[in-house]
């Protein structure tokens, strides 16, 4: 019986991306942004995440998802 809760797995996981609403919120709240500029913030921070710790992002995807959100 060894091994990490799956709960315990998935929060382990996702902590970093759980930090978002901590960006947002406390940017906003702490008076250092305004609302538009926590959404840049969370979005680069998102991004960044995305590529560089989970690797689910690369330059071509993300080629992709500009054209297809200019679009």
């Amino acid at each position: 019986m060894g091994g990490i809760h799956p709960l315990a797995g998935a929060l382990k996981e996702s902590i970093l991306a759980l930090f978002m609403p901590v960006i947002i919120f406390g940017g906003i709240l702490g008076g250092i942004c305004t609302p538009t500029e926590a959404a840049v913030l969370a979005v680069a921070y998102g991004l960044v995440i995305s590529m560089v710790i989970y690797r689910e992002i690369n330059l071509g995807k993300l080629a992709d998802i500009l054209v297809e959100t200019g679009w």
